[in-house]
Order: C-alpha cells, then sequence, then structure tokens
C-alpha cells in the first residue's frame, strides 16, 4: 500500500534529483549568458525547499506548509531544470521540445516568488491557517499564481531573461 509520506518522500528525492542534473547541465553547458553562480543557488534553494517540504509532509499530517514548500521548491527547481535543458537544447541546434521546456520553464517562475514568501509567513510555525483572513490571503495568492501562469503561458514570444532570449509561441501579443 502507497501512503501519503512516502510518495510526499519521493517525490522530494526525484527533485532533488532533478536539481543535480540541472545543476550538471549548467556546469558542462556554455556560459555565455548564464549567471552560473545565480542558477546554482537557486537550483540549491528549490532543491532544499523541495526536501524540507517533503519532510514535513511525511511528518506532519494537516499542516499545509510541507506541500507549500515542497510545491515552490519543485517550481523552481522544474522551471530553471527545464529552461537550462532549452538553453542546452539552444546550444546545441536542437534537443528535442527544447522550445517547449524553455516556455514552460518560464511560466513556472510565479510558484517560487512571490507565492512561498506568502505561504510561509501565514503558514509559519504550525503550518495551519488558523484565521479567516488567513485563508482569504491564501486563496486570493493562489488565484493571482494561477493567473501569473496562465498569462505567461498564453503570451507570445520571444521570452526574455535577464541576458537570454527563449522563443515561445503563446497567444496574447505582449
Amino acid at each position: 500500500m502507497v501512503h501519503r509520506k512516502h510518495v510526499a518522500w519521493w517525490a522530494s528525492i526525484a527533485l532533488v534529483i532533478a536539481a543535480v542534473a540541472s545543476v550538471i547541465g549548467v556546469l558542462i553547458g556554455p556560459k555565455a549568458g548564464v549567471d552560473v553562480g545565480f542558477v546554482l543557488l537557486s537550483l540549491s534553494v528549490g532543491g532544499a525547499l523541495a526536501l524540507v517540504g517533503g519532510m514535513l509532509v511525511s511528518a506532519r499530517r494537516g499542516s499545509l506548509l510541507g506541500p507549500a514548500l515542497m510545491i515552490s521548491g519543485g517550481g523552481l527547481v522544474a522551471g530553471l531544470g527545464l529552461r537550462t535543458y532549452a538553453y542546452l537544447g539552444h546550444a546545441a541546434a536542437g534537443l528535442p521540445l527544447d522550445e517547449a521546456a524553455g516556455w514552460v520553464g518560464l511560466s513556472l517562475d510565479p510558484l517560487f516568488f512571490p507565492l512561498v514568501l506568502i505561504l510561509i509567513l501565514i503558514l509559519f510555525p504550525t503550518g495551519l491557517a488558523r484565521q479567516w483572513w488567513e485563508r482569504v490571503v491564501m486563496t486570493v495568492a493562489l488565484a493571482g499564481v494561477l493567473a501569473q501562469i496562465l498569462v505567461l503561458a498564453l503570451r507570445r514570444g520571444p521570452w526574455r531573461t535577464s541576458r537570454s532570449a527563449t522563443p515561445s509561441h503563446g497567444r496574447l501579443p505582449v
């Protein structure tokens, strides 16, 4: 029988493995236009958040802090991992689905910031939303993040990050 804590634990381990694979991709890939230190630090933070989130899900039934940390860390790892794949695919002249990976990776940005900051401030230390207004703020924040992801996924590209452009074929004009 599969338990919630086993699923959470293995999902967090998979996210840490994805973070390590992305770090390797960043280190072996071309460095032009990539802030390697920022990417490595972000992947480390994302992997740590996912791992702590998985441990909290396993240890505390009913706590929302574990899933919040896991989703935020997973969003950061997945977003940067997909962008790393897209960058390597662009540099190597065509890994399969490299443009789609970059598009999805950039769309996942709102999962990490500001969502994680809002949820941690509300849920710390018990992991529970005790007041009605805390639940309202969390609901509005989650709705806002979903709206941001939808708008990012639908907009037309190319999207620009700090130093590079990733092609996107979204539907809304920029």
